[in-house]
């Protein structure tokens, strides 16, 4: 199905999205986000979700959204660093493993007895 048209509709006409046929394909979690959500919100977020379906695919575009919902976020600022996260395919804490090993750092003893003596004072440690 070709959701870009009805999306795009609806980003203009938010309040209507309870009458499509679109609200009743979408998981519940969204449905219930979308239904919290005020006129400039939901306008917002169905013009990320049509902007994410043009992109990528409905199914990304709603992977997306449950996402960055399950983590209690509700921005769609969120969602698009999410989707962006997700779509992006390089973990960087998964490569950032250290391949020798690492000693014990050795203790470091500092003289700062020249400090002293340039500013005639003792330094209290």
């Amino acid at each position: 199905m070709d959701w870009i048209p009805y999306l795009g509709q609806l980003s203009k006409r938010p309040m209507a999205i309870k009458y499509s046929g679109i609200y009743k394909m979408l998981p519940a979690s969204i449905c219930g986000w979308l239904d919290s959500c005020d006129y400039t919100n939901k306008k917002e977020a169905l013009r990320l979700l049509a902007e994410i379906t043009e992109k990528s695919g409905f199914d990304t575009a709603v992977n997306s959204l449950e996402k960055t919902l399950e983590y209690g976020v509700l921005d769609t600022d969120s969602v698009k660093l999410c989707y962006k996260r997700l779509s992006i395919d390089n973990n960087p804490t998964e490569k950032s493993i250290c391949p020798l090993p690492v000693s014990d750092p050795k203790p470091i003893n500092s003289d700062i007895s020249g400090y002293d003596s340039f500013l005639g004072t003792k330094a209290a440690l």
